[in-house]
């Protein structure tokens, strides 16, 4: 604004050199071409900010309803692996009130024990949330709340979830290979080193549900936002 205002006044005052006007004349059209050429500046400055301001309430608002569809995805996931670790407690638990006159029973019917050691393999869809990160425009989202709940979820919940994952996947991996070298089912689920990690993996597994059940009343609130918003 300082440079077309400087090449304004140099024209200004290039043309009032050569123009037959008394000095209070010359001042009151300089005045007044001052003041046209600094609402005009500024007028355009104004247009060209309210555009540029447009134009990112418009990124932001193609942002969050790729980010709304990416949720509702997100909770689906939730949904489907809270499903599987509560089976997988149930499953847990049950192994813990296995005794030998069970095993026995088994054995005189000639049935078996289901054994479903599931690892969770849950991908999150970042590529969005990532994208619009790392343009460094997060924070044009206005709404406080939702900007918040947001981070909370990327930045605080994904991470969470992870790791609690990561931690049931270990358990469920020294299990399955416990139950790969175990020749018969009282070596299996008798030995009280059994039953410490039968427990260990029903709590991994709750740790998980927790997470999810969390995680899913985060999603819920933010979904919400987004509608109240739209």
């Amino acid at each position: 604004m300082e440079e077309e205002l400087r090449k304004h006044l140099h024209n200004v005052t290039a043309v009032e050199k050569y123009q037959n006007k008394s000095l209070l004349g010359k001042v009151k059209h300089f005045v007044s071409e001052i003041v046209i050429i600094v609402f005009a500046v500024t007028l355009s400055i104004s247009l060209h900010s309210w555009s540029e301001e447009r134009h990112q309430q418009q990124e932001t608002a193609e942002f969050l309803g790729d980010l709304k569809e990416d949720l509702k995805e997100e909770k689906v996931n939730q949904q489907h692996y809270s499903k599987e670790v509560k089976k997988a407690t149930e499953m847990f638990r049950n192994f813990l009130e296995i005794d030998e006159k069970y095993i026995d029973s088994l054995e005189k019917n000639k049935q078996d024990i289901s054994i479903h050691l599931n690892l969770l393999i849950h991908k999150f869809n970042r590529g969005n949330y990532e994208g619009f990160k790392s343009s460094g425009k997060i924070g044009f989202i206005k709404n406080r709340k939702l900007k918040k709940q947001i981070l909370l979820f990327y930045e605080g919940r994904i991470p969470l979830t992870t790791e609690v994952e990561n931690s049931y996947n270990d358990k469920i991996k020294i299990l399955s290979d416990y139950a790969t070298n175990a020749r018969t089912k009282k070596e299996m689920f008798l030995p009280q080193r059994s039953k410490v990690m039968f427990d260990i993996a029903r709590q991994a597994a709750l740790n998980c549900d927790t997470v999810y059940t969390q995680n899913i009343v985060l999603i819920d609130s933010i979904l919400k936002e987004l509608k109240d918003k739209s």
